[in-house]
């Protein structure tokens, strides 16, 4: 695995500069926002970048779709580590399986073994916290604290950024938080930590949070054909 870059440029700020991140170092991104503002654009742009600079030796996707509209495309992706899942329990069961390699992963590291990256997407998660809040909640706080030394990334979306769906175990877990259109201002203070999604104009304005502070930023659009075409075997 290495220790290469994996950068990836979410849009462009108020100055016409690059907001990026190198997922690698970063390593987990949590996305707030409401029905329509960007999230899963953005993660097709996390997805497309990371698929246009690395080969599927060096990085695998787990996806999670449960409405089944943004990713069914997938198919036969060589990039998928497994076919995309629909199920909160069958996304809790592959979570409880990647715990269970965490140990053989670091080691592997560490010996300098070749090991692709993991890069685990839920394009809404809400349903998993919901439904298996017991479970889920301690296994992602683990996951998210010991996923960087085994090369396993977080990209979580959700419309719902309440204390159920993020709460403060994970939302310390995620060091990089990325807030479109929220409708409400403790909806904008639960994602980045202060007011102002509420205010964003919508269609992938966004505002990003990360270790250097808060950042204004505009994400491209990505369309579900240009997608398709990097996904194909």
């Amino acid at each position: 695995m290495g220790k290469q870059s994996f950068k990836i440029v979410l849009g462009r700020d108020e100055q016409g500069g690059d907001i990026a991140v190198d997922l690698a170092a970063l390593p987990h991104l949590l996305i707030g926002g409401s029905t329509g503002s960007g999230k899963s654009v953005c993660i097709r742009l996390i997805l497309s970048q990371l698929m246009r600079t690395k080969s599927p030796d060096e990085v695998k996707f787990i996806i999670y779709d449960e409405k089944c509209i943004e990713f069914r495309r997938m198919g036969n992706c060589p990039y998928l580590f497994k076919p995309v899942v629909t199920d909160p329990q069958a996304l809790l069961s592959v979570l409880e399986a990647l715990r269970d390699e965490l140990e053989d992963r670091t080691q592997a590291i560490m010996n300098g073994d070749p090991v692709p990256r993991i890069v685990v997407v839920a394009d809404e998660y809400a349903g998993l916290m919901v439904s298996h809040s017991e479970r889920a909640e301690p296994l992602l706080a683990k996951m998210l604290v010991l996923g960087r030394a085994a090369g396993i990334h977080f990209v979580f979306a959700t419309q719902r950024p309440d204390e159920v769906v993020m709460s403060p175990p994970l939302r310390c877990g995620f060091p990089g938080r990325i807030a479109f259109k929220v409708a409400f201002e403790e909806d904008s203070r639960m994602i980045i930590d202060e007011n102002g999604a509420d205010r964003l104009n919508g269609k992938g304005d966004f505002r990003f949070r990360d270790s250097t502070g808060l950042h204004r930023g505009q994400a491209p659009y990505i369309s579900d054909e240009d997608f398709k075409s990097l996904c194909a075997p």
